[in-house]
């Protein structure tokens, strides 16, 4: 029996996060576009600048749920390399930094189906675990054949209430998940079925999340 049911109302609360992380940047563009339309040619550069940069971010946006919710995401040819750029992007704006330590090409063709796409996930959740700002460093940590990735989450104010913990250790029933913690839990659901193991360990800077294969 799994450990992480997924439930026609589970993907309606990742459904409204989905929506709710898209509105913003959507409405602007829509909102730049009526402003053009009320003030024509002296709409000028201000609104072209508006609508440029926030097609961008729905695009940066868009880039990263496709690899983390989606089948594709999973898939083998999905390298490293593709997590990071989307990622980057992600959080241009947002306090939290990526720190990236991986030797990419030590990984090409080894790594197992969803390796990326929960890892990707996990380096999402940083972002929900430092609000105020910090490094999200992935690392290597193998052992010969054996692929390990640590993502370590490092910031002064680490927040990580009860609800979020549950959601991530399993405790948490579907009925009961919310926009904020249907993430955590579908990460732990994608990595049990791919055969994956996620280890979470304090640290003295904050937390680290270890991947490799079950």
């Amino acid at each position: 029996m799994s450990k992480y049911p997924i439930t026609a109302q589970t993907l309606e609360i990742l459904s409204s996060r989905i929506c709710h992380d898209l509105i913003g940047p959507v409405s602007a563009v829509n909102n730049g576009v009526e402003f053009w339309e009320e003030m024509g040619a002296d709409a000028g550069d201000d609104a072209i600048g508006l609508i440029g940069h926030s097609a961008a971010q729905a695009s940066y946006k868009l880039q990263l749920f496709r690899l983390a919710y989606a089948s594709g995401g999973a898939e083998i040819h999905v390298k490293l390399d593709d997590i990071k750029a989307a990622f980057s992007n992600f959080i241009e704006e947002l306090r939290a930094e990526l720190v990236w330590e991986l030797p990419e090409a030590a990984y090409e063709g080894a790594l197992p189906k969803g390796f990326c796409k929960v890892a990707l996930n996990l380096m999402m959740v940083g972002v929900d675990m430092l609000p105020k700002g910090g490094n999200i460093v992935v690392k290597d940590s193998s052992t010969g054949e054996n692929h390990k990735i640590h993502i370590s989450l490092e910031g002064e104010d680490l927040a990580v209430n009860i609800d979020y913990k549950d959601a991530l250790d399993g405790k948490t029933k579907p009925e009961n998940l919310s926009p904020k913690t249907v993430h955590p839990y579908m990460t732990m659901a994608y990595a049990e079925q791919y055969g994956l193991r996620v280890d979470i360990e304090p640290t003295d800077a904050g937390v680290c999340f270890s991947i490799s294969k079950a």
